[in-house]
């Protein structure tokens, strides 16, 4: 959002520049060749960057003014400075010239055996009060005459994994849209670390270190792996925007320390190796787990977990599990739901079941797998049971 406020206030003062200049404007005065001369600055720039597009304006404003004596080769010259940029320079001016200057954050050495995540240690989370981080007390939703959730209780305890199961349609995904501000609830009231967060916008409670990983994995495709974990360090990154475009040394530090624990996390979750790649080139398996270090990236105290399993083959569930539990030992509480009943049953230390908008069991997995509410609800369960 920020971004393209400011995108649209440069625009908008560059418009009133320009017609104030001109004092007149047309559709014609904006035509194919400003929209190439444009994308040529950005491109040839350096694209994501903040100086880069200002870079790119100065070049290629200033180089064909500067060749002007060469009125029969100017637009030649101008056209081989720009082959030469995107042959040579592909990812921009300032890029390079951050290199030779020594200004390119370096990625992190990969973490050796004695510290297998060196620099990914958990920052907010931690106890706050007393009582469970998270507490779901008698939430209600309603959709019209349709109860998806009926007077849902829950705690969450400090260091624990709890899993909330049910049918389809149950209503897991609404509680969890509750819980972490896309849904207001008709009636109750969820209490993180003791306060209500229950009217709070979803990205005050991820502030607070209440973080979700999705159901659906959203990526930023084109983006690296490595990127894609940064763009969720805006809870813990304190540098001013001023600071961000004149590049200081309190930016530069910042932002080497940021990227440390970023590549730490891609470790943590195995794909350290993988940092660098675009994530479009990342398999479905793959692509989860970078949702799940983009989750890790906020330091969350709370973490809430929308079917991680989905689409992953059985070793890479086994694999996610020993991660869940790498998770909980850092001092983070878990809350998924799932429809596994093998990662639940053999990870979990309590599970909630609902059905049809009600909580009907509450326990160990033993006890949910012997309840006879819950073999009511999974036509089969015996069979499913047995295998977890």
């Amino acid at each position: 959002m920020l971004a393209m406020v400011d995108s649209c206030v440069l625009a908008g003062a560059a418009g009133d520049f320009y017609a104030h200049y001109i004092t007149f404007q047309s559709p014609e005065l904006f035509g194919f060749p400003n929209t190439v001369t444009m994308a040529v600055m950005v491109v040839a720039g350096g694209q994501g960057m903040v100086l880069g597009p200002a870079v790119g304006s100065l070049v290629f404003t200033f180089v064909p003014e500067m060749l002007r004596m060469a009125v029969f080769y100017r637009m030649l010259l101008y056209d081989g400075i720009l082959l030469l940029v995107v042959m040579f320079m592909p990812r921009g001016l300032v890029f390079y010239l951050r290199a030779l200057l020594g200004w390119r954050p370096q990625p992190s050495a990969a973490p050796t055996a004695a510290s297998p995540a060196t620099g990914f240690a958990v920052e907010h989370a931690g106890a706050h009060g007393p009582g469970p981080p998270l507490a779901v007390r008698e939430i209600t939703v309603r959709f019209g005459g349709l109860a998806a959730v009926e007077g849902l209780g829950l705690e969450l305890r400090r260091g624990e994994i709890l899993a909330l199961i049910g049918p389809n349609g149950a209503g897991k995904s609404t509680a969890f849209n509750v819980i972490t501000g896309f849904q207001l609830p008709d009636g109750g009231r969820v209490d993180f670390d003791g306060r209500d967060i229950t009217a709070l916008p979803a990205y005050q409670i991820a502030e607070r270190g209440l973080v979700r990983m999705f159901q659906r994995t959203s990526i930023f495709a084109e983006a690296s792996a490595l990127d894609n974990v940064l763009t969720a360090y805006h809870r813990l990154a304190h540098a001013r925007l001023w600071e961000l475009v004149l590049m200081t040394r309190a930016y530069r530090d910042e932002d080497r320390r940021l990227r440390e624990r970023a590549q730490a996390i891609l470790h943590f979750v195995g794909l350290g190796h993988k940092a660098a790649e675009a994530a479009k080139n990342l398999s479905c398996g793959e692509q989860r787990l970078l949702g799940l270090a983009i989750a890790l990236a906020p330091d969350p105290s709370v973490l809430l977990l929308d079917e991680p399993a989905a689409g992953l083959n059985a070793v890479e569930t086994q694999r996610l599990m020993r991660l869940i539990e790498g998770i909980r030992g850092r001092g983070l509480s878990v809350l998924l739901v799932e429809h596994d009943m093998k990662l639940v049953m053999g990870l979990c230390d309590r599970v909630v079941v609902l059905n049809y908008g009600l909580k009907i069991a509450e326990g160990t997995p033993a006890e949910i797998q012997r309840h006879p509410e819950v073999i009511r609800a999974y036509p089969g369960s015996e069979e499913i049971f047995a295998h977890s």
